[in-house]
């Protein structure tokens, strides 16, 4: 009995802890990277000479384990109120660090501008102008990798986007 109000109490004040999976976007070869944990925010920095820092936050998480402190429970059944599965836009900010000259997205192959982060209202643009510390939020197509061509001061490189998924443990009271 002694055993049972213990693991009873121990779930009220600590709750489940649940490993979920986290679909994100990076820059392949990428000088530098960080990450916001409170805000599940991964940002990435260009290696080139054209500075450009592209952020995202998932836009899919699908729980995978479930337990008291550590989740090894399997989430076989998709319909319980523990498990979830999130969908978002997949959607990036890019930002242009520069101080002093704009950049431009050119060959976008199906890259929507859009007017804020939660915005449904995106266009197809031939090319987007960013102006010196600005950002554009973009809305990216299916697939797993994408490209595009950023110009400034006749320097040009190619921007290659990727998906990745990580695994993050998070703690959910019940």
């Amino acid at each position: 009995m002694k055993y049972l109000a213990f693991i009873f109490t121990l779930i009220l004040f600590t709750g489940c802890t649940i490993s979920a999976n986290n679909y994100h976007f990076e820059i392949e070869n990428s000088a530098s990277k960080s990450y916001d944990d409170f805000h599940s925010i991964w940002c990435f920095r260009t290696s080139d000479s054209i500075s450009v820092e592209m952020c995202s936050s998932p836009y899919r998480s699908r729980s995978r384990f479930i337990g008291v402190l550590v989740p090894i429970f399997p989430q076989i059944n998709r319909e319980s109120r523990l498990a979830y599965d999130i969908r978002r836009y997949r959607i990036i900010e890019l930002k242009n660090l520069s101080t002093v000259n704009r950049i431009r997205l050119n060959e976008l192959n199906g890259i929507l501008l859009c007017e804020e982060r939660l915005s449904q209202n995106c266009q197809v643009k031939a090319e987007i102008e960013v102006e010196p510390n600005n950002s554009v939020w973009l809305k990216i197509p299916n697939g797993i990798t994408h490209a595009l061509t950023i110009e400034s001061l006749n320097k040009e490189i190619e921007l290659k986007i990727r998906e990745f998924d990580e695994s993050r443990w998070h703690l959910v009271t019940v």
